[in-house]
């Protein structure tokens, strides 16, 4: 099994549609909580 980001944009949806709904809102509140991280601290990330 190759890694996700091995995967094309077909390929990604198709694996998240065989995930189960409940799985689907975690993984989404997962996503969102890591992107309000990340444009929080954009001024810490850019120096790194």
């Amino acid at each position: 099994m190759k890694s996700i980001n091995k995967y094309n944009n077909i390929q990604k949806a198709k694996t998240l549609h065989q995930f189960p709904p409940n799985d689907i809102k975690g993984f989404i509140a997962f996503v969102n909580a890591h992107a309000e991280q990340t444009i929080a601290q954009k001024d810490e990330l850019a120096k790194n």
